[in-house]
């Protein structure tokens, strides 16, 4: 008897306890992947840190060229707050949204390699062969994010107006509507004839 008074008690209580236990975890947005600098999987131990609004939220270290980071604090929600990376100090350029218990695979990559600036041009050299013809080399100018423009030119003419359909007026689609209206009306008044009687 004695033993199961003790079994009792310590279910009892690990019934309030582990509630309070789970509530206590905080809320934390989890963020893995890859991590790249210099062109090479990052050496195991190099920080990777979340920041948000300036602040420093998170940090951990590499393991065979990955991490794995989750970003919250006990008491602290972060819902829809941009989240930025950090990779041994150096800003990788890439953000995201901060979202309670979703995991999002992040690549990060700095140095060589590394994130281009939106707008910054990329001369690549494209080499292609249609049908018989030789290869050839053509240059061109890639654009990462948006292609710089120019001035809007001046709006073109207005072209000919169309052929009229088919009882251009009212089409057909007015017929059709006045049909369906007739048979509603006589609907009703049949129904309001009946009650009547």
């Amino acid at each position: 008897m004695g033993k199961l008074i003790a079994i009792v008690a310590v279910v009892v209580v690990a019934a309030f306890l582990l509630p309070a236990v789970a509530l206590a975890q905080p809320e934390v947005s989890w963020f893995y992947g890859d991590v790249v600098v210099n062109g090479e999987a990052a050496e195991d131990g190099t920080v990777v840190s979340a920041w948000i609004g300036g602040n420093m939220t998170a940090s951990i270290t590499t393991s065979g060229g990955e991490y794995v980071l989750a970003v919250g604090e006990p008491g602290k929600t972060y819902p829809g707050a941009t989240v930025t990376f950090k990779v041994d100090g150096t800003n990788t350029g890439v953000t995201r949204t901060w979202t309670a218990g979703e995991p999002f695979k992040t690549d990060l990559t700095v140095g060589e390699g590394g994130p281009v600036t939106p707008g910054e041009e990329i001369p690549v050299v494209v080499h292609w062969s249609s049908g018989n013809s030789t290869l050839t080399d053509t240059e061109l100018t890639l654009y990462l994010g948006t292609q710089p423009q120019g001035p809007q030119g001046a709006t073109g003419a207005t072209g000919p107006a169309g052929e009229d359909g088919e009882d251009a007026a009212g089409g057909i689609a007015l017929p059709i509507v006045a049909l369906v209206i007739a048979i509603i009306a006589a609907g009703v008044a049949l129904m309001s004839m009946r009650r009547r009687v």
